[in-house]
C-alpha cells in the first residue's frame, strides 16, 4: 500500500515531541504489539507519531466554510443556507486536527517551558482552533448580518492568516533552518523566544482591535431612530474606528518587527554554515513508512 503523505505539521510535532511521546500513544502501541502478537506479528510502530493517524484535513473547512462571505449577496437564498449548514458540519473535521496535533504532546507539555520552537507551534494551534471555531458560527446567518462587511471578518480573517498559518510557518522554519546548515540550533534561542512574544502580543493586539471595531461598526449601521432613518453616518463609524486602526498599527508593527529578528538570526545561523543533508529522524521516517 501506498504510504500517505503527512502534513508537515506532524513531521514537526513527531520531531518535537518524540521522546516524550503520549500516553495515549504508549498505550495504543502496548494494544498493537499485543494483537500483533495474537497474529503471529510485530509492525514494529515507533512511538513518535501522530497522536492519531489519519488525521483530518483541515484545509478542506478553509475552502467550503468561506460561505460565510456569501451571505448577503446575489446569491439564491438556499444556496447561502445549504453553505450555512456545510460550515457548520466542518467545524468537526477543523477541531479534529487541531485536537490530533494538540494531544500529540501530551506527556511532553514540560518542553514548553524551553522550547520557543515548540511555543510557536501549540499557539499556531490553539489560534487555529480559535479562528475555525469562529468562522462557522459567522457563517450563522443572524450572526453574519452583523458581521458582514465590517472589520470583524478582517479579525477573523489574520486570526487564521497570522495566528495560525504564519506561526506554524515560522516554527518549522525555524525548526529546519540551523539542520539545513549543519548546526543544532539557531543561532540565539533567546532571540527565538523574543519573537515569539513579541508575534503573540502583536497578533493579539491586531485581531482583538479588529473584532471591537467590528462589532462596534455592525451595531452602528444598524441602528435606527423611532423614525426608521439611520442613527449614524457611514463616516461617523469611520471615524469611531480610528482609535481602533491606532492599536491595529500597532500590532502589525510588532508582528514586523518579529519577522525582522527572524531574518537577523536566519542570516546568522546560515553564515559560516554549509549545505547539508540532515538526517531524518528515526520516528518520522518511520511514521512515514507506516501511516496508511
Amino acid at each position: 500500500m501506498k504510504p500517505r503523505r503527512l502534513p508537515s505539521l506532524a513531521l514537526t510535532l513527531t520531531a518535537l515531541a518524540a521522546p516524550g511521546c503520549s500516553r495515549g500513544v504508549r498505550r495504543r502501541g502496548a494494544h498493537s504489539k499485543r494483537s500483533n502478537r495474537s497474529a503471529g506479528r510485530n509492525d514494529g510502530r515507533p512511538e513518535g507519531r501522530l497522536w492519531t493517524n489519519g488525521p483530518p484535513r483541515p484545509e478542506v473547512s478553509d475552502q467550503v466554510g468561506s460561505t460565510k462571505y456569501l451571505h448577503f449577496t446575489a446569491l439564491p437564498d438556499w444556496t447561502q443556507s445549504l453553505g450555512m449548514i456545510f460550515s457548520l458540519i466542518l467545524l468537526a473535521p477543523s477541531w479534529g486536527g487541531m485536537i490530533n496535533g494538540v494531544m500529540t504532546l501530551s506527556g511532553a507539555w514540560h518542553k514548553l517551558r524551553d522550547d520557543p520552537i515548540l511555543k510557536f507551534l501549540i499557539v499556531s494551534l490553539s489560534f487555529y482552533g480559535m479562528s475555525t471555531f469562529e468562522g462557522p458560527m459567522m457563517s450563522i446567518k443572524t450572526v453574519n448580518a452583523l458581521s458582514h462587511y465590517t472589520d470583524w471578518t478582517v479579525g477573523h480573517v489574520h486570526s487564521g492568516a497570522l495566528g495560525w498559518v504564519a506561526f506554524i510557518s515560522i516554527g518549522a522554519i525555524y525548526y529546519l533552518v540551523p539542520r539545513m546548515f549543519g548546526k543544532a540550533q539557531m543561532w540565539s534561542m533567546r532571540l527565538v523566544g523574543v519573537h515569539f512574544w513579541i508575534a503573540t502580543i502583536g497578533v493579539v493586539l491586531y485581531i482583538a482591535a479588529m473584532w471591537i471595531a467590528g462589532v462596534m461598526q455592525g451595531l452602528m449601521w444598524r441602528a435606527t431612530n423611532p423614525d426608521g432613518t439611520l442613527t449614524y453616518a457611514f463616516v461617523e463609524s469611520v471615524k469611531a474606528t480610528y482609535p481602533f486602526y491606532a492599536i491595529r498599527l500597532v500590532g502589525g508593527t510588532l508582528f514586523l518587527s518579529g519577522m525582522l529578528l527572524m531574518a537577523w538570526n536566519t542570516w546568522k545561523t546560515a553564515v559560516g554554515g554549509r549545505a547539508v543533508d540532515a538526517p531524518i529522524p528515526a520516528t518520522v521516517r518511520d511514521s512515514l513508512v507506516t501511516a496508511a
